[in-house]
């Protein structure tokens, strides 16, 4: 597929092959995370970030590399997740925007471009931070520019990414000393690594299907669709096909005629074919119908069906979404929380909508908009309570039209809480309740205490695998073989002498005996502080300490 020009075509080509690539790794970048935790998510926010641009792109009916480019940036954004994601959106948004109004773009073109979306990248963070994949999409961007010439082809650049890409990435940890003391390369940029990878090979002709991993299934909270409920969203449907010779001939098939026929069973259609495998995705109501007429064409190799009642991240949409809208509120709150226990209090304390969200389950930019529709009011506040979902609630607010949002940057539920406490809509005006949310979380810190993954030694703690871990906001605090005690000294690093309140929030992983002996421990060591329990049910650690 030597090539002197990129088309739109084209372009939708490299992106499948970026996808699959990516796909095939996404558990090894999951991996790379700096904390020793269970839910590194990275890989997923960056998958499900570029899977959007890809099937935004395969929908676009201009095959300009303009119009692809556009589509395949929207498709991005809205399913940004992460700051990883939101940053890869942004770097398509840059690219895109260096194509505007090309119809095939030549090497040097292609380079701009590539610079174009280091740039809006770079403006997108508020404190950019080398060492990360914004050093190597940089680096690389800097190495292709100055490597262009009259004999560059579109293969040649991409080698030439490729290949500043990984020297980047290996320099990572020299850049960035948490990355060398946990011993990890930066998992953005690796993901960035595998997307280019993935282009490349499709570039040279090389075969991905046996590149395509299934994706691990993740657990869902099965008693959100019980004995009463109503199918309304159907079912997310996606496989492998192997074209049969047996009941086709696979010379003729056609892709394009397929989809069309899957048309008549759903939407969301994500359909592209590498050799004789056809991936395939579709968000239908019968998918038994849609797997008969597939066997029709071969035999799946894999196969995933999800009710999408249980796979949603909002609870906002259990609503009657045709139900006649009231006027707007003023004020509402839309906030990001994981644990049925913790919904319950949010909700508690006033509330208007929650997305269910949190480490390893990042809600997207498109989700954020539809919450915000959903909380009906002139002015939004936004609390994300997770450093890594609080770019794509800014994303969010900034495509918003429909009302003024103001995102809180809570970086933990210990700030949210904190927050809703002193909630306040009869101050002056929307600055007035902004300040006052901002204030009430001075002071409040958040402690959370799980499993490590992996055997580490971070702030001078030797971690073994599975021990508990605890840690403050990014600093570890504590390891220790029981929870009990992981507690105890993440407390005692916490200053919990100096606080008034302790909030002891479990997760349903962890025993009742052992609730008792941490709550009691916990008071005989500040008997002058008042402690409180919640059953958080299926939050994301086993235990999380507010302090306060």
């Amino acid at each position: 597929m030597s090539s002197k020009v990129l088309d739109g075509p084209m372009f939708v080509e490299l992106l499948r092959g970026g996808v699959l690539y990516l796909s095939a790794n996404c558990q090894e970048v999951n991996d790379l995370n700096v904390f020793p935790i269970p839910d590194g998510d990275t890989g997923e926010n960056m998958m499900r970030t570029i899977n959007g641009g890809l099937s935004y792109a395969e929908k676009c009916e201009d095959d300009s590399l303009s119009a692809v480019t556009q589509a395949c940036a929207k498709g991005m954004i809205l399913n940004a997740r992460g700051n990883s994601g939101v940053i890869l959106s942004q770097l398509a948004a840059g690219v895109a925007d260096g194509f505007e109004n090309v119809d095939k773009a030549d090497p040097e073109q292609i380079a701009n471009a590539l610079k174009a979306g280091v740039d809006r990248a770079y403006g997108a963070v508020v404190n950019p931070t080398e060492g990360t994949m914004l050093t190597v999409a940089r680096e690389s961007s800097e190495y292709v520019n100055n490597r262009i010439g009259d004999d560059s082809t579109v293969d040649s650049l991409l080698e030439d990414c490729l290949a500043e890409m990984d020297r980047s990435l290996q320099r990572t940890p020299d850049l960035l000393d948490v990355l060398k003391e946990a011993g990890v390369i930066d998992s953005g940029g690796a993901g960035l690594v595998y997307i280019i990878q993935g282009a490349y090979s499709v570039l040279r002709g090389e075969t991905l299907s046996s590149h395509i991993a299934a994706a691990e299934v993740k657990q869902v909270d099965i008693s959100k669709f019980n004995s009463d409920s109503v199918m309304r969203f159907g079912y997310c449907t996606e496989f492998l096909l192997q074209l049969q010779n047996s009941k086709i001939y696979i010379g003729d098939f056609s892709v394009e005629d397929f989809k069309k026929e899957l048309g008549g069973f759903g939407n969301s259609i994500v359909c592209f074919q590498m050799d004789s495998i056809v991936k395939v995705h579709i968000h239908t109501m019968n998918p038994g119908e849609v797997l008969n007429h597939c066997q029709k064409y071969g035999e799946f190799l894999t196969m995933k069906i999800e009710n999408m009642t249980l796979q949603h991240n909002s609870t906002y949409h259990e609503s009657d979404d045709d139900a006649p809208k009231e006027e707007p509120h003023e004020y509402a709150s839309v906030i990001v929380a994981t644990g049925y226990g913790v919904c319950e209090v949010m909700r508690s304390l006033g509330a208007d909508v929650i997305i269910e969200g949190g480490q390893g389950n990042n809600p997207s930019a498109e989700t954020f908009l539809d919450a915000f529709r959903a909380a009906n009011a002139k002015t939004v506040f936004v609390f994300p309570n997770n450093s890594n979902i609080i770019m794509t609630a800014k994303q969010a607010a900034g495509l918003c039209e429909d009302c003024d949002v103001r995102v809180i940057d809570s970086r933990d539920i210990g700030q949210c809480y904190a927050a809703m406490t002193m909630t306040n809509y009869d101050l002056a005006d929307a600055d007035a309740v902004e300040a006052n949310f901002r204030e009430a979380m001075d002071g409040v810190r958040t402690g959370t205490v799980t499993r490590s993954v992996r055997d580490a030694c971070i702030n001078g703690i030797n971690i073994a695998k599975n021990d508990f871990i605890g840690f403050s906001g990014k600093e570890m605090l504590s390891s220790e073989k029981t929870i009990c005690d992981t507690t105890a000294y993440l407390l005692h690093k916490m200053k919990a002498e100096d606080c008034d309140i302790i909030i002891l929030i479990y997760g349903n992983t962890v025993e009742d005996d052992t609730r008792r002996s941490i709550v009691s421990q916990t008071r005989s060591v500040y008997p002058f502080v008042e402690v409180y329990e919640i059953d958080g049910g299926n939050i994301d650690a086993e235990l999380i300490a507010i302090v306060e």
